[in-house]
């Protein structure tokens, strides 16, 4: 019998409780883009922000001699941003842009060429999946798309590279979400754990402490008996009854004590504050009034 046999027979801990003492990893950029699809706030403020740029409209001036501008309704580039590809619309690409580079801080544009040689399509390509190459002459000397086990060198004129500022890597980019991120998990675990303490996973936040050393017979019949009796949201928080020198040792604090609401509420303040969007334009009406609601969206506008 090996050493953790030894402990779980002393210390049978409930199924389903994580170790309390387990510290996250940083969050990565493919994590980040799949908590965009997971976490509310998340999801809500980049597409609020995503969505109001892509309404915006491209207007086209010519320069004159005198310094005055002339509109111009009629034009190959007009058309390209408004139809970029086969598949999506101007607005759709203008999202797409402004989702990877606020939420990973760098977006870029493929635009393969067409017969006259000229830009014919406009292809949004997850920032995930394209890096540059960097170059000690040239900045860099191209870019390298990763599609599967498939490598795609691509140059510097099919590419329209979109970067916010990192201070540490140049050819990288900082992106609102990167810097939000601690509010980012913090915020998908406050909503799991909350989720995971009504399904309850057969635990009531504590393990059972037992003076001797239980036989396997022993341990799997209490593991059964446990999992019958406290498993389930219909069990959820039952009284445990206890006997035969067994000892219960609470390890974790309840939903009350881990005042869940007002956490969520100040990270969710914490990333609108990280990405500059005011409360008015997400809706929430609380400490608002008029003032500083018209405020908050000419603000946003800027």
């Amino acid at each position: 019998m090996g050493l953790f046999d030894t402990f779980r027979r002393k210390f049978f801990t409930p199924t389903g409780l994580a170790n309390p003492w387990t510290i996250p990893n940083d969050i990565s950029t493919s994590g980040l883009f799949k908590a965009y699809g997971k976490t509310y706030s998340l999801f809500a403020i980049s597409l609020r922000i995503a969505m109001t740029v892509g309404e915006v409209n491209w207007e086209l001036f010519k320069k004159k001699a005198d310094g005055s501008k002339k509109e111009i309704y009629e034009h190959p580039v007009l058309e390209l941003l408004n139809n970029p590809n086969p598949f999506q619309t101007g607005a759709e690409m203008i999202e797409f842009t402004q989702l990877n580079l606020d939420i990973s801080g760098k977006a870029f544009w493929w635009i393969p060429k067409n017969r006259l040689g000229v830009p014919g399509e406009i292809w949004v390509i997850p920032s995930t999946m394209i890096s540059p190459v960097p170059s000690k002459q040239n900045f860099i000397e191209g870019f390298v798309l990763q599609s599967g086990s498939e490598t795609i060198p691509l140059s510097t004129d099919e590419v329209v590279w979109f970067k916010m500022p990192d201070l540490n890597n140049p050819w990288e980019g900082v992106g609102y979400a990167d810097a939000a991120s601690i509010e980012i998990q913090s915020e998908d675990a406050s909503g799991r754990w909350n989720r995971n303490f009504f399904s309850n996973s057969a635990r009531p936040d504590g393990v059972l402490e037992y003076e001797k050393r239980l036989t396997t017979e022993e341990f799997s019949r209490l593991s059964e008996a446990w999992r019958q009796q406290h498993q389930g949201v219909g069990r959820s928080h039952k009284v445990a009854i206890l006997e035969g020198g067994v000892k219960w040792k609470q390890i974790q604090s309840s939903v009350k004590d881990m005042d869940f609401p007002n956490l969520r509420k100040i990270t969710r303040e914490n990333i609108m504050f990280t990405f500059g969007i005011p409360q008015s334009v997400m809706g929430i009406s609380e400490n608002v009034n008029r003032a500083n609601a018209e405020a908050g969206e000419y603000t946003f506008a800027r």
